[in-house]
């Protein structure tokens, strides 16, 4: 038999322990932490922590009583605030309640057989304290994640979207209905997701691989520009429309699908105004080719950059149209390729 009772301060960090004990087998086991910096859990981890157990059993499967505590927590740039934890060790096994108060998260931590299992309900996560852009917005739903502590390369996750909505610049962007995010074999996946806001409904799926940063996925979008939260000071009309299909990589992404508006206006200030009937852009791998394009410019000079555009194409404002030339506008075969009604 034997006891024993330990205290160490390191700064503001104290560490303290009283134990009573026959060989590897405790009686008794009492730990207490306080203040230690939140530095231990991770280099991107800032804040403070305090822990206390009291229990017993072997070394290998202890039974007792846990409660910890974070302040004012902070990860990369997430400013996760105070969560506290609580809950029974059974032979090694630890069942805790966890509650993130600063998050609006509650859930259940479980570790036990090399394995950590953690399910959080989310009742309106605050946007604006897990990203460092300057957006508002909530978040409701639930993540579970299950990780291998030998192996924390297979985690696997899932979070369900019930709701979610993003505000910036005073507009309000929201989910049209529930989505999933899928994290698996080195994988995220996101299923079909809408998000729609004043003049604008924006849909996403796809999947990027984070091993390979390998990209998969499709866009579309659909925009009123008239009803859009643009810069102030900007007058705009018209619709803009697009499907996307994403594929490649993150370094080198590509992009195969089409953008189209109509009765598009553009006009800022003193500068000219621009006015686009209509046209269409086509998106092919890495390049971008204007299929077609009827527009006019109030004065002012339109550069081409250097390129084949296809026509036909019509002037019918006064404009200059400089391309450099390096710009071709190549035509139908059919139309006259550069029609002017103007000087």
């Amino acid at each position: 038999a034997w006891n024993a009772s330990v205290e160490a301060r390191l700064a503001r960090a104290r560490l303290s322990a009283e134990a009573v004990a026959r060989g590897t087998t405790f009686e008794r086991l009492k730990l207490e932490a306080r203040e230690l910096p939140a530095e231990l859990l991770g280099a991107d981890v800032h804040g403070s922590v305090e822990a206390d157990f009291e229990g017993a059993g072997p070394i290998e499967a202890l039974t007792g009583s846990i409660a910890a505590r974070g302040r004012e927590l902070a990860m990369a740039q997430a400013r996760i605030g105070d969560v506290s934890l609580g809950g029974r060790l059974v032979d090694g096994r630890a069942d805790l309640a966890v509650t993130a108060a600063d998050l609006a998260a509650t859930g259940r931590l479980r570790v036990g057989s090399g394995r950590l299992e953690a399910g959080l309900d989310l009742t309106g996560l605050p946007l604006e304290r897990v990203s460092s852009q300057a957006v508002t917005g909530r978040a409701s739903g639930r993540v579970d994640l299950a990780l291998p502590l030998a192996r924390p390369e297979q985690v696997e996750a899932q979070a369900r979207v019930a709701a979610l909505s993003i505000t910036r610049e005073g507009a309000t962007f929201a989910s049209r209905e529930p989505f999933e995010v899928r994290l698996a074999d080195g994988r995220v996946q996101l299923s079909p997701a809408v998000i729609e806001g004043p003049g604008a409904r924006l849909g996403l799926q796809g999947t990027l691989g984070l091993r390979d940063r390998s990209l998969a996925g499709e866009l579309s979008l659909a925009a009123d520009l008239a009803a859009l939260p643009l810069p102030e000071g900007l007058e705009r009309l018209g619709r803009v429309e697009a499907q996307v299909a994403l594929s490649g990589g993150l370094e080198r992404p590509e992009a195969t699908g089409t953008l189209t508006w109509q009765g598009v206006e553009l006009a800022r200030g003193e500068l000219p105004k621009l006015t686009l009937d209509e046209g269409r852009l086509a998106l092919r791998g890495r390049s971008v080719e204007l299929e077609a394009v009827a527009g006019r410019w109030a004065g002012g000079t339109l550069r081409l950059a250097p390129g084949t555009y296809a026509g036909p194409a019509s002037i019918a404002r006064p404009l200059a149209l400089d391309g450099g030339h390096r710009a071709v506008i190549r035509g139908d075969g059919r139309s006259t390729v550069l029609s002017v009604a103007a000087n």
